[in-house]
């Protein structure tokens, strides 16, 4: 469990780190770098990635297994999440911004013509899937949703940035009123409550795998906080 922002290797098992030369190991997380090799690998700016489990921002060619990207040239994997690229095509794929999309299933925020299953936009002319994952947008009701804005989302494993009133297990949400579930993500809330949280800023949060960049109390197992007054919990990285 290393978490590291700037550093020339690191070598180990569960592994972040946001800038590096070279990183080798299991569940790697690197925001800038050259070359990263492991299993499963996150990075949001790097020339080449090569692993499973990949996620990455920036880069010229990824080839990988569960790969995410936001900006990329030509991707090429099993199953793919891209935010900005020219062409994608695997199963499945999340993009925010691209030209053409076809895969099964496919996430997307940003995009003309998307048809595929499980998908999420943010902004987009035209989707059909089971299950459709947004965040902009009126109405999503289904299994799966993603929404950043929207006025009544209601379903299973939702994720909302904006949003009046969200009800449903595993529930992400940016902004919003009130959250209740498990798998709760936040960054702005008055009051979380439930287990695997992740808030950004706020009052209080209680549950257990909380994860908090601006918080007054948090109180739990596996705590990470940027900013914060108090923290109590197992294994906190501060």
């Amino acid at each position: 469990m290393v978490q590291s922002q700037c550093g020339g290797y690191i070598q180990g098992g569960m592994v972040q780190s946001q800038c590096g030369g070279y990183i080798q190991g299991g569940m790697v997380q690197s925001q800038c770098g050259g070359y990263i090799q492991g299993v499963p690998v996150q990075s949001q700016c790097g020339g080449y990635i090569q692993g499973g489990m990949v996620q990455s921002q920036c880069g010229g060619y990824i080839q990988g297994v569960m790969v995410q990207s936001q900006c990329g040239g030509y991707l090429q994997v099993v199953p793919v999440q891209s935010q900005c690229g020219g062409y994608i095509q695997v199963v499945p794929v999340q993009s925010q911004c691209g030209g053409y999309i076809q895969v099964v299933p496919v996430q997307s925020q940003c995009g003309g013509y998307i048809q595929g299953i499980t998908v999420q936009s943010q902004c987009g002319g035209y989707i059909q899937v089971v299950p459709v994952q947004s965040q902009c947008g009126g109405y999503i009701q289904g299994g799966m949703v993603h929404s950043q804005c929207g006025g009544y989302i209601q379903g299973g494993m939702v994720q909302s940035q904006c949003g009046g009133y969200i009800q449903g297990v595993q529930v992400q949400s940016q902004c919003g009123g009130y959250i209740q579930g498990g798998m709760v993500h936040s960054q702005c809330g008055g009051y979380i409550q439930g287990g695997m949280v992740q808030s950004q800023c706020g009052g209080y949060m209680q549950g257990v795998q909380v994860q908090s960049q601006c918080g007054g109390y948090i109180q739990g197992v596996q705590v990470q906080s940027q900013c914060g007054g108090y923290i109590q919990g197992v294994q906190v990285q501060s």
